[in-house]
């Protein structure tokens, strides 16, 4: 993918899809990036778990799983701070607005949809490479998002050193 304007991102492949409509309210988005968060920071292996937040867990779960009984098609994508990139074989129209709508875990499977505006397609052979820059609607929303996007980044930046050695 070309010239990707944040200089804080991470490259993943994940369910993604751009949307005219949200799928939940902006406080979800939030509280769900909060979620993932507590869970990278203290995986359920690692801490001593009580009966009580076993059975959390296992809901949590559950209602994410019936909240996105189908997700979307997987692609490569870069994720940043600012902007967020990906292929598609539809073109998007440059300055539409919408939503996109993407699984940032699969241990707890949520389609999170962020609110963006398409500021490049470029054409790629059959596929347009998207490029659009996030509108958040709360700055809670992205200040959470801005540590997930950094603690993604972290990982990225292992995994690369880890491939290169």
């Amino acid at each position: 993918m070309s010239n990707f304007p944040d200089g804080l991102f991470f490259e993943m492949r994940l369910p993604l899809t751009w949307q005219n409509e949200p799928t939940q309210h902006p406080l979800e988005a939030q509280r769900y990036l909060e979620v993932l968060e507590a869970m990278d920071q203290h995986p359920h292996e690692e801490r001593e778990v009580s009966q009580v937040e076993s059975r959390l867990d296992l809901q949590l779960l559950w209602l994410a799983r019936l909240l996105t009984p189908q997700k979307p098609s997987e692609r490569d994508g870069l994720i940043g701070i600012e902007h967020v990139q990906w292929a598609q074989s539809e073109p998007l129209a440059v300055g539409q607005t919408g939503y996109v709508g993407l699984m940032l875990s699969a241990s707890l499977p949520y389609l999170m949809s962020l609110p963006a505006q398409v500021e490049q397609v470029e054409a790629d052979g059959q596929a347009h490479i998207i490029l659009a820059k996030w509108d958040y609607p709360t700055p809670g929303l992205k200040e959470v998002f801005e540590r997930t996007v950094f603690r993604h980044h972290r990982e990225f930046i292992r995994r690369n050193r880890g491939a290169d050695s």
